[in-house]
């Protein structure tokens, strides 16, 4: 149980660090807005200098006080820009639309770019429009020049933002194989339950004393677990081969730890499959149906692994804990569609009240 002060303090702690970002997006997003109005009055200019002819750039006077007013235009165009985008963009990221068919599975980020880019521009528009109204109506004008002043710093700040959000979705691309990466380091770091691993070692200590040779088994293949753990650090794919055979040293190991629980099936083909999956992802869901179910030589729990179609299946039967199941039941499902995620995939869960199935998804080379 957490005392008051430690749950003060980790709600201080937590206010800390969401001021702290937030801090930081304002502090970006004033730096965008100072380039990009900066490089709107630039570029505004340029074509205005480019569609002038030698005859009529004489007669179009321009003093400081314009200067000064186009390049306040150009920074109240740009901010409207980089406002609606930001919220289309937290419509769009912050939604589950991103998690149906609409966006795609393989290139999720660049349909997302297309789809920002076009709400963007549309909203633009008809904020564009909006404003042609008002200022016609407040000023009782039929000058268009104005107005199509209006239009043009609407259409470069529009064309700026897109080109930022070209290179903001460029790295999201970047980031996400990053981050890809790292989450499957931390994983695979935790992934082996410390009470899994404590009760390896009880078991290991008892079985020195009352069965060497059994020990010595046992032994290698908890090394065998950690060995394969620690070279699956920095790769992002394993074939599926590779990680049958380590499933099968861990269920030998559960096997030793209590003998007759369970009961393994195996499809013989995953042996000499070739194709990928992450990293131990039939591991994640053989420890959950071994954590979450009961067992015991006289009920032993049967687990199944196979192959269907581009997916493996890891299937078991339900025999209900008695008592309250702990808080982490499903925290590796949840850790492995996350995983999954990020390549644009999702394993898919079906249970009923006699079985529970989990298929993960083959990932294509």
């Amino acid at each position: 149980m957490e005392t008051k002060e430690t749950l003060k303090k980790r709600n201080q702690m937590f206010k800390m660090w969401k001021n702290k970002i937030i801090m930081n997006e304002t502090k970006h997003f004033l730096k965008d807005w100072g380039i990009i109005s900066l490089a709107a009055f630039v570029l505004n200019y340029l074509l205005w200098w480019l569609a002038m002819d030698d005859e009529t750039l004489p007669d179009c006077p321009y003093d400081w006080e314009d200067f000064i007013l186009d390049l306040c235009y150009c920074a109240l165009y740009v901010l409207v820009s980089l406002s609606v985008s930001n919220i289309i963009r937290k419509l769009l990221l912050d939604s589950r639309l991103r998690d149906k068919q609409l966006f795609g599975k393989e290139h999720p980020s660049f349909t997302l770019f297309f789809l920002h880019s076009g709400a963007m521009l549309v909203t633009n528009i008809i904020i564009a429009i909006g404003f042609e109204s008002v200022v016609n109506e407040i000023y009782k004008t039929s000058e268009d020049f104005f107005c199509d002043r209006i239009y043009v710093f609407t259409t470069i700040a529009t064309l700026l933002t897109i080109v930022y959000l070209s290179l903001y979705y460029s790295r999201i691309v970047v980031q996400q194989g990053n981050r890809n990466v790292e989450m499957q380091k931390e994983l695979l770091k935790l992934q082996l339950d410390p009470h899994f691993v404590f009760n390896c070692l009880s078991t290991l200590a008892e079985l020195i004393s009352e069965d060497p040779e059994l020990a010595e088994t046992f032994t290698l293949k908890f090394s065998t677990i950690y060995r394969y753990i620690v070279n699956q650090l920095n790769k992002e794919t394993v074939a599926i081969a590779e990680e049958i055979h380590f499933i099968r040293e861990y269920c030998d190991l559960l096997n030793i730890r209590h003998p007759q629980h369970f009961v393994f099936q195996i499809e013989e083909e995953l042996q000499h499959d070739g194709h990928l999956i992450l990293p131990m992802a039939i591991q994640i869901l053989v420890e959950n149906a071994v954590k979450h179910n009961s067992h015991s030589t006289r009920k032993p729990l049967h687990v199944s692994i196979y192959r269907d179609g581009e997916y493996i299946v890891v299937r078991n039967h339900r025999i209900p804990l008695k008592g309250t199941l702990p808080s982490t039941t499903k925290l590796g499902l949840k850790n492995l569609d996350e995983r999954y995620s990020l390549l644009g995939l999702h394993p898919v869960v079906s249970e009923t009240e006699e079985e529970f199935e989990v298929k993960i998804p083959i990932i294509k080379k």
